[in-house]
This record gives structure tokens, sequence and C-alpha cells, in this order.
């Protein structure tokens, strides 16, 4: 990997490795690479948080070495938020949101792992593509496995599912099971900028002409995109679209908590 393209991913996930790493990491590799990367000071909580991923990752893992990598703390084009972790296994991208120390499964967190993907597959070049995945941990959940299933705009993104620690490994199988596609090959991934489906792109442009969305510049963008998207038009029209966005999900079919 090019010392350019090591760069862009450290901004974009606080730790990477491939699948093989990541399973005989130890535990102060990778927290240490977390905190040395964080745009900010790390708590106990979030600390003690990556410890439990990591080791949830590394318990379930094993049976896909050498199909895949993992990114923690990937950032969220739109929104400008970190994901959890992302995994790319043969032709699925999942994204995997915990709720450390929770056993339940609550609504804001399907929502909430439902957006992550979403704003991948709408925002992320490389991602438009591909089938995502979002799945949601409790860690102190036992015995759950969701449903794997299509939703009905049939968009390329999974219904959100709800899984404990234990099952992680059988849902990823079924997930590559039910889904289809070519495999991903992560350094392409990697490469991926924010680029908005045309759909969405046609539709803020339309809105930007109609004068009924007229941001200007990267005015309310967070850093993070900042640093992915330099030209101020581009900027401008990112801030658009996330209103756009904001609409449509505003307008998103209640989910049911499983």
């Amino acid at each position: 990997m090019s010392s350019t393209l090591s760069q862009m991913v450290a901004r974009r996930a606080y730790f990477s490795a491939s699948i093989e790493e990541l399973l005989s990491a130890s535990t102060e590799e990778v927290l240490g690479s977390l905190t040395r990367d964080s745009e900010f000071s790390v708590e106990p909580t979030q600390r003690d948080a990556w410890i439990q991923q990591l080791a949830v990752l590394q318990e379930a893992l094993p049976g896909f070495k050498g199909r895949g990598r993992a990114y923690f703390e990937f950032v969220v084009p739109r929104l400008g938020k970190r994901i959890d972790v992302v995994l790319l296994i043969d032709h699925v991208l999942f994204v995997v949101e915990f709720k450390v120390g929770e056993k339940n499964f609550t609504r804001s967190g399907l929502e909430q792992v439902w957006d992550y993907a979403l704003d991948l597959k709408n925002f992320h070049e490389t991602s438009h593509a591909v089938a995502v995945a979002p799945v949601l941990v409790a860690t102190r959940a036992r015995g759950k496995l969701g449903a794997v299933a299509t939703t009905q705009h049939n968009d390329g993104v999974l219904c959100p599912i709800t899984v404990s620690p234990e099952c992680l490994a059988l849902c990823i199988g079924q997930v590559l099971l039910f889904c289809t596609g070519d495999k991903i090959d992560p350094l392409e991934w990697e490469q991926g900028r924010y680029k908005p489906t045309p759909t969405i792109v046609e539709a803020a442009k339309h809105l930007r002409s109609s004068g009924r969305l007229a941001p200007r510049g990267g005015r309310g963008l967070d850093v993070a995109t900042q640093a992915l998207i330099e030209d101020e038009a581009e900027q401008a029209l990112v801030v658009t679209v996330r209103a756009l966005v904001g609409q449509m999900f505003t307008r998103r079919q209640n989910l049911r908590v499983l």
C-alpha cells in the first residue's frame, strides 16, 4: 500500500487490518493504534468498549481468515460520524455497531446502524454496487440472531440484523449465503471517494437551482468530511445532499424492534 493511500485510510479509520492480522493482534496493539489516531482524548468507557468489540470479533472471525479486512471507527461520509467496525468479507460489506453492556435492541440503535449502512451505500463511491449488511450487536444479549432479509426498496441494503456476540459468526455466514455479488477488493474499496449516487446528485442540484435548498460552501460540514472534499463547490453540494437525504430519512417507515 502506498504511503498516500495509507494516510487516506488512516484518516477514514483509526485502525484497519486483514482478518488474519486482526485475529493475531494483541489488545495493546489495537488499542494503541485506536488511541493514537483518535481525534479526541479517549475516555475509559471508550477504551473498554474497544476492548470488548475486539474480543467479540476475535471470537467470531476465525472461520473467515483470508477473506477480508476490518476497519475500526470508519468515518460515515454524509454524517461525519464513525462506524464502530466495517467488515469486508467476500462480497459483502458489513456495518457493525456495538451496544456495549446492553442486552436489549432499541429502535434508536437500529436506526443508527441502518443510517450508517445507507450512507455508505449512497455516498461512498466504491460501496454503491456492493451488498451492505447493517448488524447491531448488544454485548450482553444471548441467543439472539435476527432474520436476514431485504427491504421493500430492494436497494442492496439489508434490513438491520440484531445479533448477540456468540451468534455473530453464524450471522455473517448466513448473510454471505443470502447475498450475491463479486468479491470486494479491499485496496480498491479503500480508494472510494465521497460521491453521492447519480439519483441523489440530480435531486440535490434540482433543489439548489429551485432555490429551496441553497447552502454556501462547506458551511456546516464536519472536519472529517471537509478533509475528504477540498473543492468548495463540491462541499456546497454535499451540504445540500445532506439536507435532502435528511428529509428522506425522516419519512422512512417505522422499524420493528426484533
